[in-house]
C-alpha cells in the first residue's frame, strides 16, 4: 500500500509555525487532536493542502465548533487568450464545522482523488 503524505500546518495565534510539513494521515490526524485540545484563539489556523486543488483550513469557532473553509476547486483565470474559459472556485465555508465533519474531510483529502474530493464538495454545497 502507497503511504499518501499531504502537506500540513498549524500556526499559532501569533502567526509562528507549530508544525508544518509533509504528514501521513495518522500524522495529521494526531496533529489535528493536539490543535482540537489545546482550542487555541481565533487567529490560529489549521490547514491541510493536497497535490491538487483540495484543500481545508480550520480556525476555532463558538464552543466545539470551527471556522471552516473547504476547497475542491481553485478558481482559475481564463488562458490561452480565452481559448481555456475561466474556472470557478468551488469552495464550502462554514461556521459550524463540528470535530466529526473536520474528521470526515482529512479522510477524504487523503482517500479520494480531485474528482472524487471535487464532487463531495458540490454535494455537500447542494445538499
Amino acid at each position: 500500500m502507497k503511504v499518501t503524505k499531504r502537506y500540513v500546518c498549524v500556526t499559532r495565534e501569533d502567526g509562528s509555525f507549530l508544525v508544518r510539513g509533509m504528514a501521513s494521515q495518522k500524522k495529521t490526524e494526531e496533529v489535528f487532536q493536539q490543535f482540537c485540545d489545546q482550542r487555541p484563539r481565533k487567529k490560529a489556523v489549521f490547514r491541510l493542502s493536497t497535490d491538487h486543488d483540495g484543500r481545508m483550513m480550520l480556525r476555532c469557532g463558538v464552543g466545539l465548533h470551527f471556522d471552516a473553509e473547504v476547497i475542491g476547486r481553485a478558481p482559475r483565470p481564463a488562458a490561452l487568450f480565452g481559448l481555456l474559459p475561466e474556472v470557478p472556485e468551488v469552495a464550502l465555508r462554514r461556521s459550524n464545522f463540528s470535530v466529526e465533519d473536520a474528521e470526515a474531510v482529512i479522510h477524504a483529502l487523503y482517500r479520494y482523488g480531485q474528482i472524487q474530493f471535487l464532487h463531495m464538495v458540490e454535494q455537500e454545497i447542494d445538499g
